[in-house]
């Protein structure tokens, strides 16, 4: 997930979404929303409004890159035809001609319809060839490689003394940091701006744009003194947990994978295997787990496992 994003096999979704905006811009002004979804009282329930669209076509855009990512690992270095990659082309595809035949009950000439049609064809078709053509990365290897902290280890033993200060902070970055930002800015834009939304509906994308651009602002953030041990999400997040040096009985750095052990990534609870019942924060594939004097275990993402370990051994006077 944290590999470069394969912008390529998403450029002719990419097409279709400028067609929309051309087409958006020769229709304008368009007329005010119209109710198209009614309840058994005749009220409308939902509203149409064709510029809406372009935001619809947009986020879907940017969730297929998650899409692809997830595939990248069940692929596993082995070529597989990727559906998927065809899929962000289809609904975005009829996305268009519903703006295009919008237009043309707008006063437009139906030509625009008949050229949203083989637009979306052949951006289809391009998704395919793309697709057939694509090149997998090499596979990872069985084993990953472990970062040499013997240097770190003793500038920490060094620091190791009664009452002595001293913090050293962890950070795991958000894998498409700038995109899932933008998704998460689409979240707060359309819990804004959708024309007569019920209100819980605007409170969950609020709430869901919130929470994205809080951990695309930082991530997830460990800080280790002598003292405790505190998880952020983000910079300015709230504490995801905290534990007393004290509490904690062993720190190792464990091989996992995040869709076989926990199901995916993010905040997430371990239901088989060697990690059932282990809380994991992680937004990755690298982690420590630490286990506490009461049974507890926690996976905490890090890009630089090593280092945390070695950092919560010395906070507990383990080195």
């Amino acid at each position: 997930m944290n590999g470069p994003v394969p912008w390529k096999t998403h450029l002719p979704a990419l097409a279709l979404i400028l067609m929309m905006i051309g087409v958006l811009a020769l229709g304008w002004p368009w007329p005010e929303p119209i109710g198209d979804g009614f309840d058994a009282h005749g009220r409308a329930v939902h509203w149409a409004w064709p510029p809406a669209t372009l935001g619809a076509a947009i986020l879907l855009w940017l969730v297929f890159f998650a899409l692809d990512g997830v595939w990248s690992l069940v692929e596993g270095g082995r070529k597989r035809f990727n559906p998927l990659s065809l899929l962000d082309e289809g609904l975005i595809a009829w996305m268009l001609v519903r703006v295009a035949s919008a237009g043309v009950a707008n006063g437009m000439t139906p030509a625009v319809r008949a050229w949203a049609w083989a637009a979306g064809a052949i951006a289809l078709a391009a998704a395919g060839a793309v697709e057939l053509h694509r090149r997998t990365a090499a596979p990872a290897p069985s084993a990953k490689t472990t970062e040499d902290v013997t240097s770190f280890v003793g500038g920490l033993s060094a620091l190791h003394a009664p009452d002595q200060r001293w913090s050293y902070w962890s950070v795991q970055k958000p894998p498409h940091g700038l995109l899932f930002g933008i998704l998460g800015a689409f979240f707060i834009v359309g819990g804004v701006a959708i024309p007569d939304s019920p209100v819980v509906l605007r409170l969950v994308l609020l709430a869901a744009g919130v929470l994205v651009l809080t951990f695309c602002s930082g991530g997830f953030r460990t800080v280790v003194t002598p003292r405790q041990l505190v998880l952020r999400a983000g910079h300015y997040g709230p504490p995801l947990l905290r534990l007393a040096t004290t509490e904690i009985a062993e720190v190792v750095v464990p091989q996992f994978d995040p869709v076989r052990d926990f199901g995916g990534w993010g905040i997430r609870r371990g239901l088989f295997g060697d990690f059932s019942g282990v809380w994991a924060f992680n937004l990755a594939s690298s982690g420590v787990l630490v286990r506490t004097r009461k049974g507890k275990r926690y996976l905490i993402g890090t890009d630089q496992p090593e280092r945390l370990a070695a950092a919560l051994n010395a906070a507990r006077g383990a080195l």
